[in-house]
């Protein structure tokens, strides 16, 4: 039986100053919008996952920035080969460089870029009905489309 929900285009995503999208908001005085995430990736340099990540993890700072209306932009990354913190502490890197920040709830639509060989973004499942955080599914996003997520 095929799927009948219908995906939005543009998602609203709820601030959760405690899990992934704690770093989200608006900036350039609200004209702009952004999504900033840390993410570990195990994979070989074809982009296959591996078993043993001892070695082999690559950590990424991204910042996803959206026009107004929710329109993606541009992505900035930065990548490490040390550690989730180094990570995060170029995440606080990428948000320092596009100035003050008001952290909010937003609605961007869906999209899709590749860092390294890997798909980031924002893509729906048609076949399951969601919208998951790529890479790895970090979070996944449903019915009733109110910003609410579940890991």
């Amino acid at each position: 039986m095929a799927n009948t929900t219908k995906i939005p285009e543009r998602l609203p995503i709820k601030r959760m100053p405690d899990l992934y999208t704690k770093h989200i908001g608006r900036y350039k005085n609200g004209h702009g919008l952004f999504f900033g995430m840390t993410t570990e990736l195990c994979i070989d340099v074809d982009g296959n996952p591996l078993r043993d990540r001892i070695g082999h993890s690559r950590f990424y700072a991204v910042l996803f920035l959206f026009g107004d209306d929710g329109t993606f932009h541009e992505c900035r990354s930065l990548m490490s080969s040390h550690s989730l913190e180094e990570s995060y502490g170029n995440l606080c890197h990428l948000l320092r460089d596009i100035g003050t920040v008001e952290y909010c709830d937003i609605a961007v639509n869906l999209f899709s870029t590749w860092i390294d060989g890997v798909e980031f973004g924002l893509v729906a499942d048609s076949e399951s009905g969601v919208v998951n955080l790529h890479p790895n599914s970090l979070i996944t996003f449903s019915e009733p489309w109110d910003g609410e997520y579940f890991t």
